[in-house]
């Protein structure tokens, strides 16, 4: 049974631990975050926002649909400046275009329906910079999809 992101009960779901030595090991060897600005859209609590705070990027905007995780990410990196909160989903981030230099999606693929990936990468595409990088993690971090997008 799928998770409902907006209930109550499940506030706190995604939050409380770090990311994987491995993902941090997988992101560096993709890219270099330091300074670059980062969407982490389907950001729940902020697990992934946080990770790469502690990897030294500009700012990151953590998207999310649901209240619930958008009132643990706040939580989550509450005090933090170089934070921003935002309501907004993959297919509609509400974001500028060629704003960030990364956009991350962990665990969000398999929550899109078929007849809405090309919409979720095309929002994604719209968003990068020349240049940025797409990163689609699979809750699995041995299969993942990376596609990076350039002009």
């Amino acid at each position: 049974m799928p998770i409902n992101f907006n209930a109550k009960e499940n506030r706190h779901t995604y939050v409380g631990r770090d990311a994987q030595q491995e993902w941090y090991d997988l992101i560096q060897k993709l890219v270099e975050p330091r300074n670059k600005e980062i969407a982490d859209i389907g950001c729940g609590g902020g697990i992934y926002s946080l990770a790469w705070i502690k990897m030294g990027v500009k700012k990151i905007t953590c998207i999310d649909f649901s209240q619930q995780m958008l009132a643990d990410v706040a939580e989550n990196t509450h005090g933090l400046s170089n934070v921003m909160i935002k309501q907004g989903d993959a297919l509609c981030t509400g974001l500028p275009d060629s704003s960030q230099d990364i956009v991350f999606e962990r665990a969000l693929i398999h929550h899109i329906t078929q007849e809405n990936r090309t919409t979720c990468f095309a929002e994604a595409q719209r968003l990068l910079r020349s240049g940025g990088m797409y990163i689609i993690l699979k809750p699995n971090v041995g299969r993942t999809m990376l596609k990076s997008l350039m002009d």
